[in-house]
C-alpha cells in the first residue's frame, strides 16, 4: 500500500531532476555527408546546387572548408 503511494511522488521528483539537468550539455548536432562536390553546392559559390536546409545549417553553424 505505501509502494503505491511512494511511486507517483518518486516519478514526479524524478522528472524534475531530468528537466533541471537537461540544459546543461550543449546542442550538437554533427552532420557528415559523402560524394558531395564544393563545385555543385550553391554554399560555395555555384547557383545550380540549391540546397536550402544545408544552406541554413551553414548559415546558422559551423562548416569545415579543409577538413
Amino acid at each position: 500500500m505505501k509502494l503505491k503511494k511512494c511511486l507517483p511522488l518518486l516519478l514526479i521528483l524524478c522528472s524534475i531532476c531530468r528537466a533541471q539537468g537537461a540544459d546543461d550539455r550543449p546542442n550538437i548536432v554533427w552532420i557528415l555527408s559523402e560524394d558531395n562536390s564544393t563545385h555543385y553546392m550553391r554554399l560555395y559559390g555555384d547557383e545550380l546546387g540549391v540546397m536550402p536546409t544545408v544552406e541554413r545549417l551553414a548559415a546558422e553553424g559551423l562548416t569545415f572548408d579543409h577538413a
